[in-house]
């Protein structure tokens, strides 16, 4: 696994560096990793949002639900909205957009830009303009191998794109092997990727996993849920490519006779279009033993990993999976399939839970029996999630953006 703390002591870099952040728009995971950067001394950080729908009430067409997140995701850092009307009918390739980043993206302001993605032409904007100032762009972002088209033509067309278009660009912030292979494999020289995981608040989840024996019962009375059973979490939105279908078939192979329910509670955390099919089936089965909790704000997701006996994620197609560094925090065993991006770099098989292939529910089953028929197994699992989990910090964050920016702009 890369890493940049060796280099922390021995490498100089300029007081500060003054860093011009475009992405889409406040994001609940990203918004604690910014206010982080914020606070250091190195950085002179400003955001640009290009949209502004996430910072209040809008409808999720992923969880088909109206979301409201419970916490600031604007606070703690400098930042601002990108005018609407600048952004032209082409969202922000057209004149109107290129006069908006050329006004802004400038040398006596910035010595770098860092880009969220690449496919958005606001995005491309941007980048163009950063470019023509003479500023410098690291890009991040989630795309892996696995991402590509299937078809050998079609793979090759849209490589030969994307090398030509990062031959403009000076760095790349990896979030993890499968995204530093994936730029590798476009020519990128290998010393122009970094090393910058993707990462959450750490100390949020740590935190309130500890203090869960406090609100334990009540949470227990609340969900209708039995504190001496084994229970199996899955967190995420309830759509096709989540596997959640994958898991409810798992889950039925746990029962000792296919009738009987079995030991173990499952609990399904979200919402999305497949609710309504899912709780049928779960209907049909009869048991009492599956919980649909629904969507879970910020604050009350904590308490869903620190009741987990074991954490899935089951998903068909998935570029990371930050739930996954979630749970993990909360000292939790995980089973992901092989198309979580998260799995390389955060589940060793067999130490801290189980990789299993996609769309095998046997599989799946297996592997989620095997931690809850040995407690002690899954009680080392869960303490080695935690101390994997550590090298996928914020801490770790601000080391990797720290050496690309001395690398690409100077000590």
């Amino acid at each position: 696994m890369p890493s940049t703390t060796e280099r922390d002591d021995r490498e100089g870099c300029r007081n500060r560096f003054r860093v011009a952040y475009v992405v889409s728009h406040p994001i609940q995971y990203q918004a604690p990793l910014l206010r982080y950067l914020a606070s250091r001394n190195e950085f002179d950080l400003h955001v640009y949002y290009l949209r502004d729908f996430s910072a209040q009430t809008y409808h999720d067409p992923g969880f088909q639900c109206d979301v409201r997140w419970d916490v600031d995701l604007c606070a703690g850092y400098s930042h601002e909205f990108v005018p609407t009307g600048t952004m032209g009918w082409t969202r922000g390739w057209g004149t109107t957009s290129r006069g908006f980043w050329t006004t802004q993206l400038r040398p006596e302001r910035y010595d770098a830009v860092w880009l969220h993605g690449y496919r958005d032409p606001a995005l491309l904007g941007a980048w163009w303009a950063a470019r023509r100032a003479g500023l410098k762009v690291l890009i991040r972002g989630e795309t892996g191998r696995n991402s590509t088209p299937s078809t050998t033509w079609r793979r090759r067309g849209k490589d030969s794109l994307l090398r030509r278009l990062f031959r403009g660009a000076d760095g790349f912030l990896a979030i993890g092997s499968r995204n530093r292979r994936f730029y590798l494999d476009q020519q990128v020289p290998q010393d122009r990727v970094h090393w910058m995981p993707y990462a959450v608040d750490n100390r949020f989840f740590r935190e309130s996993a500890l203090s869960f024996s406090s609100r334990g019962q009540a949470f227990f009375r609340k969900w209708n849920l039995d504190p001496h059973r084994p229970r199996i979490l899955f967190a995420s939105k309830l759509s096709e490519h989540k596997g959640a279908h994958d898991l409810l078939d798992a889950y039925r192979m746990l029962s000792p006779d296919g009738v009987e329910e079995p030991h173990a509670q499952l609990v399904l955390v979200g919402e999305g279009a497949d609710r309504r099919r899912l709780e049928q089936r779960a209907h049909e089965l009869g048991w009492r033993s599956i919980l649909f909790a629904g969507f879970q704000n910020q604050s009350s997701l904590p308490d869903f990993y620190a009741m987990a006996t074991v954490f899935v994620l089951p998903s068909k197609e998935e570029p990371w999976g930050l739930v996954v560094n979630e749970a993990m925090n909360a000292g939790c065993p995980v089973v992901v399939t092989e198309a979580v991006g998260a799995g390389e770099d955060l589940v060793e098989h067999g130490v801290n839970g189980f990789r299993v292939p996609d769309q095998a529910p046997e599989s799946l089953a297996d592997a989620i029996r095997r931690i809850l028929d040995d407690e002690s197994l899954a009680q080392r699992m869960g303490e080695e999630s935690r101390k994997r989990v550590e090298a996928f910090s914020f801490e770790e964050d601000h080391r990797g953006l720290r050496h690309a920016l001395a690398t690409v702009v100077g000590s």
